[in-house]
This record gives C-alpha cells, sequence and structure tokens, in this order.
C-alpha cells in the first residue's frame, strides 16, 4: 500500500513541513516547504499565538498545494523532557507498568499534566541479556494539546505527536544510511556508529547522543540563533533577512559594510558562539563522564542557526572532535521525487532535518520495535476512534438507504436480501448506540475518582520527590562547578521548598555559568548566588584537577567558593502516592 505523511515541525522562527511518500520499504520525498512566523507566535518550541500560527500553516500548504491529510506533529523546548532507563525485557503491556513508577519519578513535570510514552531500544549487554534499554518522552498536557489543536484547524489530522530531537536523530540515520563515504569525507570509516546531533534553532538548541541501538541522550538548552539575529540588528540596523546572512558571515563578504559596523557583528557573533560551544559542550561532558558505554565519533551540526560563522571549528576545538555540516545532498538526490525545486532541496539541507525525521515516523526503518514514542493524549485518542467509528456508521446508513431505494425496482427476491441487510444494520447500530452509552459511565467514574482524590490527598500527599529534582539539578551541573553541601526546608506540605548549594569552582566565571545553568530549568525559581570568594592560582598555589595552575594566570583564575540559593514552587509539591493515582487512572 502507498501512504502520504506530513512532517511538521513548528519552529519559533518557521513553520517547516515535509511530505514523503511510503510504499513499503521505499520512500520518496514528494513536497516540502517553510513560511516565516511572525515573532512571538511560537516561543522556545510552545505555541503561543494558536490563530496565527494555525493561519500561516493552512496559507503554506495551500501555497505548496498539499492535498494529504495525515501528519505528524513534533514537540519541542524546555517542557518537553527524554530520559533513558535500563529495565527487565518484558511485553509493552508488561513493561508500561512496570515504568510507571519510573515515569513519575524520572521526568520533573507533575503527573496531572503528564502526558508519556516509550519506545525499547537495544539489549544491554550482560551475561544473560534479559535487560533492555528504553526510551522515555514526556511533555506537558496542554503543551501537546495546543499543537494538535493548531494542526487541525489547518485542516490536518494528527496521526502521531513526536519529539523534535528524536526525529532530528531518526532522520540522520536514514541520511547515514544511504550516504556514501565520499559524501560522509572519511573513506575508511563513512558511517558512525555513535554520533551527536546538535541542531541549533532561534531559541533553543537541541543536544542529542545516539548509537546504533537509538538515542541515549538528549538535552534542550535555552539559547539559540535567534538572539545574534536581533544582535546584530541592532548593530548595523539592517532588516532580519540581511542579519540571518551576516550571521552566516556575510559581512566579511559585503563591500559596503564599515570596517566599524563588520567588526561589530564579528564580535556579537564571536561571543554567541564561545557561549554556544560552552553550553553544548557541558552537556556532552556531563554525560560522557557518567557512561563508559558511548564514545562520540563524530558531531553533526544543523538547524536553521547552525551555520553561524565560526560554530563549527569553535565546537572542533572545544571537543577535539570532527564537526561537520549534516550530508543531506546525496539523500535527496536518491529520495526526492523529481518535482521538487532546487530551491526547496537546498531548504531542507539548511533546516528541514526535524520535518524530515518527522514524516519518516511510520517508515519500516524508524519502526524497528514494536512500540514508537506517541504523544498524543489518551483520551483525546479515544474519542477520535469514537468519532470514526460513528462516521464510518453513518455513512454505512446513507449507502443501506441507496441500495433500498434501488432495490425497490427489483425483483421481490432481491428484496429479502436488502431486508437481511437492513437487519444486520439495525443490530451493528444497536451495538454501537450501546458502546456510546456506555461512555456516560465515564463522568460518573470521573466523580468517584475525584472524590477520592480528595480524601487521599490531605493523608498520603507527600514531600516532593527530591531524587528527581536533585537529578535534575544535577544533569545541568556545569563542569567547572561541583557540590559540597546541599540544604533543603519547607515550611509545610504544598508550601514553597527552599534550597541552599555550597559549591566550588574553577574561576570566577563559575558563579555565572551555575546560574546560567540553574535558569535553564524550569521548574527552578529566583536562583541567587548569594556570596563568592576567590583564591587566585597565582596566590594561593591552588587549582581545579585537570586545570592549569600557577603563576602568570589572570584574576579571575583559581578556586572559587560560592554560595547560591533557589525556590521550588508550590505547584511543584505533589504527593508520590496521589502522583501514582492520577497516573494509573488517566491511564
Amino acid at each position: 500500500m502507498t501512504e502520504r505523511v506530513i512532517g511538521l515541525d513548528i519552529g519559533s522562527f518557521a513553520i517547516k513541513f515535509v511530505e514523503v511518500e511510503l510504499k513499503g520499504s521505499s520512500l520518496t520525498l514528494t513536497k516540502l516547504g517553510q513560511r516565516t512566523l511572525p515573532r512571538g507566535a511560537v516561543i522556545s518550541g510552545e505555541v503561543v499565538d494558536a490563530d496565527l500560527v494555525a493561519a500561516t500553516l493552512k496559507e503554506l500548504l495551500a501555497s505548496a498545494d498539499v492535498h494529504t491529510k495525515r501528519c505528524v506533529v513534533g514537540l519541542g523546548g524546555t517542557r518537553v523532557v527524554v530520559r533513558s532507563l535500563v529495565n527487565p525485557d518484558m511485553s509493552d503491556s508488561e513493561l508500561r507498568d512496570a515504568i510507571a513508577f519510573q515515569v513519575i519519578e524520572s521526568l520533573p513535570i507533575p503527573a496531572s499534566e503528564l502526558v508519556s510514552d516509550f519506545e525499547r531500544l537495544g539489549a544491554v549487554e550482560t551475561d544473560d541479556s534479559k535487560f533492555i534499554r528504553v526510551l522515555l518522552a514526556g511533555a506537558h498536557e496542554s503543551v501537546v494539546k495546543r499543537s494538535i489543536e493548531v494542526v487541525k484547524r489547518a485542516g490536518l489530522s494528527v496521526v502521531g505527536v513526536d519529539v523534535n530531537s528524536l526525529a532530528s536523530a531518526r532522520a540522520l540515520q536514514n541520511i547515514l544510511g544511504e550516504a556514501s563515504a565520499e559524501v560522509l569525507g572519511d573513506g575508511k570509516n563513512p558511517r558512525p556508529e555513535r554520533f551527536a546531533v546538535v541542531e541549533v534553532g532561534s531559541d533553543v538548541t537541541d543536544v542529542v547522543l545516539a548509537g546504533a541501538d537509538g538515542v541515549r541522550f538528549v538535552r534542550t538548552l535555552q539559547v539559540g540563533g535567534g538572539e545574534i539575529t536581533k544582535r546584530i540588528q541592532e548593530i548595523t540596523g539592517c532588516d532580519e533577512s540581511t542579519a540571518e546572512w551576516y550571521k552566516r558571515g556575510g559581512h566579511l563578504e559585503e563591500r559596503n559594510v564599515t570596517t566599524e559596523v563588520r567588526d561589530g557583528v564579528s564580535s556579537a557573533i564571536r561571543e554567541a558562539v564561545e557561549q554556544l560551544t560552552q553550553e553544548v559542550a557541558n552537556s556532552l561532558e556531563y554525560y560522557l563522564l557518567q557512561s563508559d558505554d558511548l564514545a562520540i565519533e563524530k558531531i553533526f551540526l544543523g538547524g536553521g542557526a547552525g551555520l553561524i560563522d565560526g560554530l563549527a571549528e569553535s565546537l572542533c576545538n572545544r571537543l577535539s572532535l570532527n564537526v561537520e555540516l549534516i550530508p543531506t545532498s546525496r539523500y535527496l538526490d536518491l529520495v526526492c521525487d523529481d518535482a521538487v525545486s532546487d530551491s526547496d532541496r537546498k531548504l531542507l539541507t539548511v533546516s528541514g532535518l526535524t520535518a524530515l525525521g518527522l514524516a519518516l515516523w511510520k517508515a519500516p526503518s524508524a519502526t524497528k520495535g514494536s512500540h514508537r514514542i506517541n504523544l498524543i493524549p489518551k483520551r483525546t485518542a479515544y474519542r477520535e476512534s469514537i468519532r470514526k467509528e460513528v462516521s464510518v456508521f453513518v455513512l454505512a446508513a446513507l449507502l443501506v438507504g441507496v441500495g433500498l431505494g434501488v432495490a425497490s425496482v427489483q425483483e421481490s427476491h432481491a428484496l429479502d436480501a436488502n431486508q437481511a441487510a437492513a437487519d444486520a444494520l439495525a443490530s451493528q447500530s444497536s451495538s454501537l448506540q450501546q458502546k456510546i452509552d456506555s461512555l456516560s459511565n465515564v463522568s460518573k467514574l470521573e466523580s468517584v475518582v475525584s472524590t477520592l482524590k480528595g480524601e487521599v490527598k490531605s493523608d498520603l500527599q507527600g514531600s516532593i520527590s527530591w531524587s528527581a529534582v536533585i537529578a535534575e539539578i544535577a544533569s545541568v551541573t556545569p563542569s567547572d562547578s561541583w557540590w559540597t553541601q546541599l540544604q533543603t526546608t519547607q515550611a509545610a506540605v504544598g508550601a514553597p521548598a527552599s534550597l541552599t548549594f555550597s559549591l566550588t569552582g574553577c574561576s570566577q566565571q563559575a558563579p555565572k555559568n551555575w546560574l546560567l545553568a540553574l535558569s535553564s530549568l524550569s521548574f527552578v525559581q529566583n536562583e541567587w548566588v548569594s556570596s563568592s570568594n576567590l583564591a587566585p592560582a597565582f596566590a594561593s598555589g591552588q587549582a581545579c584537577p585537570g586545570y592549569s595552575g600557577g603563576p602568570g594566570l589572570g584574576v579571575e583564575d583559581g578556586i572559587t567558593t560560592f554560595s547560591s540559593t533557589a525556590t521550588l514552587p508550590a505547584g511543584f509539591s505533589s504527593g508520590r502516592a496521589l502522583s501514582y493515582l492520577n497516573q494509573v487512572v488517566n491511564r
């Protein structure tokens, strides 16, 4: 069978789509396109102005003459989380029950707001090989519903909701599977088995580590190329498109640019590249320090802002790894329909990786396991299934009605056959009506559940899940700082909680890096450094392990001890027993 599917990437800068035709194990890329969104319509991957985004998407699909309705939409931003776990191997239904507690503990999202799903990865190498690696994905339900709402307003039907970072890794794995040694530029080892993908967007940057068995690590950084564009516009007074060109090195080619403006743009780009490089390096080094089973062979750079002047070289120097742009040219030659223009192919080469991966969500190469991640809320999916059954029933009734009208002028023995068909339809209608009537029990069950929750809440609402909080903060702690002490206080259950850290850093820059890391966590508030003390390297002779100390260093180098405070909002406090109850009921 032939099926066409649209992959839809709704980013802060633009909406991008890719349409593929799947036929057995083969695929053809038939259409693609992009339309820029007004600033503020989408922020950090989340839809803010649903009306504006839906109208823009509808215009984009109309201009590209897209008739396919089935689509897979991607989610991004800091309120979408991916984690990797190791579990005993078992069936999908057993696995879903087994990880119910782990989902709540591993994903820093309140259970009442959580939409989650899992995907099997490869087996973990043990003596008996009875363990598997599981990829968990979760998002706030409001984020998912808003994206689905926008897509439906544009006339599309959502068949899947995936995570942008996972889609990017999926697309790159397909490209690497098709690309030759010449395309990858490495004849001895043309296809890396372990790689990282750094997708630089307008507001956020996704860092993904993947191995032969799938994605191992995902981190979303609250830094992107949009701020550089704004800074260049401030310096030069140019429009956004010109600033985008300057960001990629165009200011060095433009003859009409003054030396002062050229130097200002270069300085702004250099500062942004240094910050982005530091953030990416911290994330990769954090994972690699904890895991000895995934050595990165190569870093692939992508995203609309991935062409920032000097970014590839900076990452290469900082991480001592080969960094290159995603090699899409030969892949497009293999899979693109002849009707796809060169300009559209160029668009996909620059910023269409995520949309391509979303379109490949149903491709055979993307469904090796028995289950793939789909973040459509379960209640939404159930309503859709009932709506489809009712639609089929109405259509069948119309068809039978037409058949009966024609049969009235036929011979008498045909009337008996039509009467039998009508009886069968009546029986089917009665069965369907019973199913619809049974839905009335849902409201009753919801009332019972609500009552039970109220009774249990006062007794079983426990303390904050500190293991999840500590793990999440540790995951973003910069590599140039480490904790020496952590104190937590909470006046009462449900009240805001305070955290007091004592830390040691490698330089006077360490407190700043710590605050930037804390600010990337959506559930941490009021982050602050209350005190900082520097023992200069040239004065004390002290230095961090692996950090060059000794005479001649500046005043910012040495051992820095500092204290920091932060709070967790009242809404973050939730009982573990109550959370598990919500999880079981919502399933």
